[in-house]
């Protein structure tokens, strides 16, 4: 491979050189913004919300679809953020099937 001459017109600074990341489709990715990497840090997905959760994945992924959890789903990804999963724990009724209030 040829290597460009540093009076090129596109030719990058020495020790310059760009770190490219591709997505799933192999799309180039940009690196996030400063404010977007605090938000990405907030970003779960159901694996990592099942442990926090201490439930199955199948079990986040089916709160997800019914929208007892909010998140959206990326391709074959579920995610949610780290606040959403925090909440629900806060908010969950226990394990099991309710109970009847009104009695037998």
């Amino acid at each position: 491979m040829k290597r460009r001459s540093p009076e090129h017109p596109h030719a990058r600074p020495k020790g310059s050189a760009k770190h490219v990341q591709h997505g799933a489709a192999g799309e180039r990715l940009r690196p996030p913004a400063p404010g977007e990497a605090a938000i990405l840090d907030e970003v779960v997905d159901a694996s990592e919300a099942a442990s926090m959760l201490g439930v199955t994945r199948q079990h986040v992924v089916l709160l997800l679809q019914r929208g007892r959890l909010p998140g959206k789903r990326l391709t074959a990804t579920w995610i949610t953020t780290r606040r959403a999963v925090e909440d629900y724990a806060l908010h969950r009724r226990g394990p099991g099937r309710p109970t009847r209030s009104d009695g037998p």
